[in-house]
């Protein structure tokens, strides 16, 4: 499936075109194929089948971090995932109050 293309943005640039392999989740699987923006000759194809181990764990990056594969399931553990934080903070915050807030009001309730 087309996905993009891509002219040039300088006149010896070739023009990009993006193919997409799989379903939409699979956005990572894409190949490309360059063209001579004058002659419209093929100069390059970057295939995905061809490419290796390290290309598609970098390829693989973009939808790792916006949970863009493996359906729903995933997009609701990066959801919990990224709620940890804040939740870290506000039972720390917690913490410190029982520790350190709290005796001291009972002491200043207690002398006053």
């Amino acid at each position: 499936m087309l996905v993009r293309i891509v002219g040039p943005s300088e006149a010896p640039q070739p023009v990009r075109v993006v193919f997409r392999h799989g379903t939409v989740e699979e956005d990572y699987k894409t190949s490309e194929v360059s063209l001579d923006p004058t002659t419209g000759k093929v100069v390059g194809v970057d295939a995905y089948s061809q490419r290796r181990v390290g290309d598609h764990i970098a390829n693989f990056l973009g939808p790792l971090h916006r949970g863009h594969f493996w359906g729903l399931a995933v997009k609701v553990l990066w959801a919990l995932a990224g709620l940890a934080l804040p939740l870290l903070f506000l039972t720390g915050v917690v913490v410190w109050g029982n520790r350190v807030v709290a005796p001291r009001l009972r002491r200043l309730g207690t002398t006053g």
